[in-house]
């Protein structure tokens, strides 16, 4: 009895010593387990990081919420993160090997030291950068050099998201318009909306061919070759834009921006804020690495002191001096597209009431604060004072009748505003010389449209550009003198010529120096995308517009690819007779 007790005391002895080596073992696998989640949610974390640091390079949203272009990222995500769980099963699942575990150990702490580099270097490329500016220049040429921009199809999806936001945006547009320069829709969609469309719908079309790279032949020394020409990007690019047209000056150079594969700095006129708000606002969809609107005075007071890739600046001749000067230090490439005294010739043989249609029209479009607006006309002593007249009858049918009523002479809220008052009074003053034919009052910020005679080129309103709705006219006999006579001024940025004369047509766009214009019009060649726009001298340096907006946004980039099969030795040392004698057949010296 004693024995069997004793056996069964062992017994449960044994089976507790059992029970808790067991324990120890599943308590150090459970200790294991747990530093192994521990590391692999560390690794998880670092992953779900670097996840969303790519994600938010560009925002997929319309308005306010995300839109969903493409599933392919969301798809990505699913993939990735059954890549992780599969991962993770294959590290628990080698637990209980204490090499694959060292192995583990070393990746993990690979991947955070790789981390920390990131951030380091990030922290000390803002510190090297004094400005707030300089930060967000720095970033994003970071993003820039991750080649994203690169990928032809990146750069559509943006522009067709741009696209979606301008269509869900269009009453904000119109509202801001109205508050800041007292714009009509119609107005709006002419001026501003359709030209920006025109130009989109141009770019989306086209940029897969626009992009790819041209194919040249080579010669015969370098034989055996081919020839290519690559539009490549210019990097981090600097946009500014003016008031008068704020929407379609700021989005059609932002097209060619991100058509070309850069990132863009995009600097809103201050002096339209509602709409300077809605394009911040619409912009938002971008990720500020990619597109950045600067608004705060603190980045705008040193904005070209910044370093850029490329600058696109439309605006005066004397910012644009001042620009050229801050960045003459690094040499940066820009386009200028300023303004001047644009002159509008009518001829003649010219017919009158049509000449005077047009011409009014393009000079009171926008209230006359337009680049290309005629700055004043010249018309033939023998016609002046008929066009005189007809002038006056097309100012009174598109802006005072059925708008202006005729007791208490007082505008309607209909003709767009002067934008800043400072430029009410100047605008008044010009009109104290001469003689008012017709308008000359002002109404608050809106300036009745003013035609003005008795005017010379020694006139005040002569020496700058008037900018508003002033059309001083000027008499002519010669139009060899007139040539002679812009010959000794300032190029203009657009000049308008009317008139049937073949040979007279033909010495204005032969004989005349100016960055565009228009026979028997005004303002339309704007309008045609084929056509280059841009000035010349003080009216400005490169064009765009259409495929050449796209090309203003990049540069070309030659490479020649040379075959490896042949070698032709004649560039070689030494020289022979034989050699130089068919080097001079090949010059044909």
């Amino acid at each position: 009895m004693k024995n069997n007790n004793s056996n069964l005391k062992n017994s449960e002895i044994g089976k507790n010593v059992e029970e808790d080596k067991q324990k120890n073992s599943t308590g150090e696998s459970i200790k294991k387990n747990e530093e192994i989640k521990l590391t692999v949610g560390q690794q998880k974390d670092n992953t779900r990081e670097k996840q969303t640091d790519k994600e938010n390079i560009i925002k997929t949203s319309v308005v306010e919420k995300p839109l969903k272009y493409d599933n392919s990222d969301s798809k990505e995500d699913s993939k990735s993160a059954k890549g992780e769980e599969k991962t993770s099963e294959q590290q628990k699942q080698s637990i209980d090997n204490p090499l694959e575990n060292k192995l583990l150990k070393e990746d993990q702490s690979t991947e955070l030291n790789k981390q920390k580099n990131i951030l380091n270097a990030e922290k000390n490329d803002d510190n090297d950068i004094s400005s707030p500016l300089g930060k967000i220049v720095a970033r994003q040429r970071k993003f820039f050099e991750t080649n994203k921009t690169l990928d032809v199809n990146f750069r559509l999806l943006q522009l067709k998201r741009l696209r979606l936001q301008i269509k869900a945006y269009y009453d904000q547009i119109c509202s801001a318009f109205r508050q800041d320069l007292n714009k009509l829709e119609f107005d709006v969609v002419l001026t501003e909306l359709g030209i920006v469309m025109k130009e989109l719908n141009y770019t989306i079309s086209n940029l897969i061919r626009l992009a790819k790279p041209k194919k040249v032949r080579t010669s015969l020394a370098n034989f055996p070759s081919k020839g290519y020409v690559l539009r490549d990007p210019y990097g981090v690019v600097m946009i500014a834009s003016p008031w008068n047209y704020p929407l379609q000056l700021t989005l059609v150079p932002l097209i060619g921006a991100i058509a070309g594969g850069n990132t863009a700095i995009v600097k809103p006129s201050r002096n339209t804020p509602n709409i300077t708000k809605v394009i911040k606002k619409m912009l938002s969809i971008f990720d500020e690495d990619y597109v950045y609107i600067v608004t705060n005075e603190e980045e705008i007071s040193d904005i070209f002191d910044t370093k850029f890739d490329f600058i696109f600046y439309t605006g005066s001749p004397k910012k644009a001096r001042e620009i050229a000067e801050k960045q003459a230090k690094y040499l940066t490439p820009m386009i200028l597209e300023l303004g001047g005294k644009s002159p509008c010739i009518v001829d003649k043989d010219a017919n009158i009431d049509l000449s005077a249609k047009r011409v009014v029209w393009g000079k009171f479009l926008n209230a006359g604060q337009t680049c290309v607006a005629p700055d004043y006309v010249l018309v033939h002593s023998e016609i002046k004072d008929k066009f005189v007249e007809s002038a006056k009858k097309w100012i009174g049918k598109f802006y005072y009748e059925h708008h202006l009523d005729a007791q208490k002479e007082e505008f309607l809220p209909t003709f767009v505003k002067i934008v800043k008052k400072s430029d009410v009074v100047r605008l008044q003053n010009l009109m104290k010389e001469g003689v008012v034919e017709c308008g000359g009052k002002a109404h608050g910020q809106v300036i009745e449209p003013t035609l003005l005679t008795g005017i010379d080129w020694d006139n005040k309103i002569m020496q700058e550009e008037v900018f508003g709705p002033i059309m001083p006219v000027l008499t002519f006999d010669d139009l060899d003198d007139v040539i002679r006579k812009f010959r000794s001024i300032d190029k203009p940025l657009a000049l308008y010529y009317f008139g049937k004369d073949k040979e007279a047509i033909e010495k204005v766009k032969t004989q005349i120096a100016f960055g565009g214009g228009c026979i028997n019009d005004t303002i339309m060649h704007f309008t045609e995308e084929k056509l280059p726009f841009g000035g010349v001298g003080q009216s400005g340096m490169g064009n765009y517009h259409g495929a050449r907006t796209f090309y203003a946004f990049t540069r070309e980039k030659s490479v020649l690819d040379k075959g490896l099969w042949f070698d032709l030795t004649l560039r070689y040392p030494q020289a022979t007779k034989g050699k130089i004698r068919f080097a001079k057949t090949y010059f044909k010296i």
